[in-house]
């Protein structure tokens, strides 16, 4: 096989899924037993395994012994409908985006298709049951997972497709790799186009960790209103064992519609592997319109470094103005809210505002900000609303807010309280 790879290498991406058998101690099947398991059920069922067995294109069985390069050529021969270009950076994790185009091919499209993403490592050498070898083409992980994203395309469509590997430590990510494939799921199992490209080792790892909005010369509370200037503070980390970052900038890409870039670049300076560096000596600044309706924006920044020309996006979002529905999840550390705040996104597509007090601590300051609030005390029956909850509450229904609270046992903890009868 490792023969055949280096005759073929520009034709042909190669995935090794490891088995239980002939042992159920192979290394890089425990690795990733889910994703391992579903691929070889895939093509092998129970009653007719055996390895090494190679399909090629999922659809030829080239069985243990091939002939391997024969086959492979010959299947080179054979159009595709589509055309797949891809590009591998790392950002945080290893960002994998592919361009898909259905090309005029007279050929079937027709689903159901799939197109799956598969990393792999090569050159590991490993003690295994079966005696100390090298280890090419493992498959590490899959994303989503083994199944794949569904896929339609059309001839003369074009597809833009996006993933995120995160990073084991215990990989050399200089031997690490990418391979896309779409695949037909039916019995067929054929794969009508791939591409692999080796996950860069010689450029740092540069990513967004913490974003800070400050309002300096609005009313200070960290959230973009209505005619402010704002400022962004951005936190970037370069995750170890990429390579020291030198030069770093980032830039925002176009902003929301409500809001207007005036000043759209951050210097960085140099940032060494493992370190976190922000902005704060040179801020993204931002000016919201006069007029806007509350709402959550997303911003991608377009992160640029050396060695290597490194440039990655990243993406982060942010609440723009105040919503008028303040969610306030009060259940000491429960998820007794989830129960409501799934149905009014999902079901009832309300945008609201949501405040973790046993992380966030006391909403007051953000009351008067709403219209309605939503406070939920789940299954916490002694410490439902302190003296100062139902003071500034009290405050905000005085001023014509309206207050939907629930929990258990509020009438017994706070039953004999002016708050709960006025």
């Amino acid at each position: 096989m490792d023969d055949v790879i280096v005759s073929l290498d520009s034709v042909f991406a190669v995935v090794r899924y490891h088995t239980w058998w002939p042992s159920a101690n192979d290394p890089f099947y425990l690795a990733n037993i889910e994703e391992n398991t579903v691929r070889t059920r895939y093509y092998q069922p129970d009653t007719a395994h055996y390895v090494p067995r190679l399909f090629i294109d999922g659809l030829i069985d080239g069985e243990f012994s091939g002939p391997w390069e024969e086959l492979i050529a010959a299947r080179d021969t054979v159009g595709s409908p589509l055309e797949l270009v891809g590009e591998v950076m790392p950002s945080g994790g290893i960002d994998v985006d592919v361009v898909l185009v259905g090309t005029e091919e007279p050929l079937d499209l027709e689903g159901p298709l799939r197109i799956r993403y598969v990393l792999t490592e090569s050159d590991v050498y490993v003690a295994s049951p079966t005696g100390p070898h090298w280890y090419d083409q493992a498959m590490r992980d899959m994303v989503p997972d083994a199944e794949g994203v569904e896929l339609e395309i059309g001839l003369g469509d074009t597809i833009y497709e996006s993933r995120t590997f995160p990073v084991d430590e215990e990989w050399d990510i200089e031997n690490l790799e990418v391979v896309v494939f779409v695949q037909r799921d039916d019995s067929t199992k054929e794969v009508l186009q791939a591409g692999k490209w080796p996950v860069p080792a010689d450029v740092p790892n540069l990513s967004i960790v913490d974003v800070a909005l400050l309002d300096p010369m609005g009313d200070g509370d960290g959230r973009a209103e209505e005619g402010e200037e704002v400022e962004l503070i951005l936190s970037l980390i370069n995750s170890e064992p990429w390579l020291d970052a030198t030069a770093v900038t980032a830039t925002l890409r176009e902003a929301d519609a409500s809001l207007t870039l005036v000043d759209s670049t951050a210097d960085f300076g140099a940032v060494a592997a493992g370190d976190t560096v922000d902005n704060a000596g040179s801020p993204i600044t931002l000016s919201v319109a006069d007029y806007l309706v509350p709402h959550r924006a997303v911003f991608t920044l377009r992160i640029e470094a050396e060695p290597g020309g490194y440039a990655a996006d990243d993406t982060f979002s942010l609440v723009i103005g105040h919503p008028q529905i303040l969610v306030v999840d009060d259940d000491d550390g429960a998820t007794c809210e989830t129960s409501y705040s799934d149905i009014m996104a999902e079901s009832l597509d309300l945008f609201f505002e949501q405040w973790e007090v046993a992380e966030q601590g006391s909403p007051m300051e953000w009351l008067l900000n709403s219209e309605l609030v939503v406070w939920f005390t789940g299954d916490d029956s002694t410490q439902t609303l302190t003296a100062d909850d139902r003071e500034h509450l009290g405050a905000f229904l005085d001023g014509g807010g309206k207050l939907f609270l629930a929990g258990q046992n509020i009438g017994q903890d706070i039953g004999d309280e002016p708050f709960y009868h006025d």
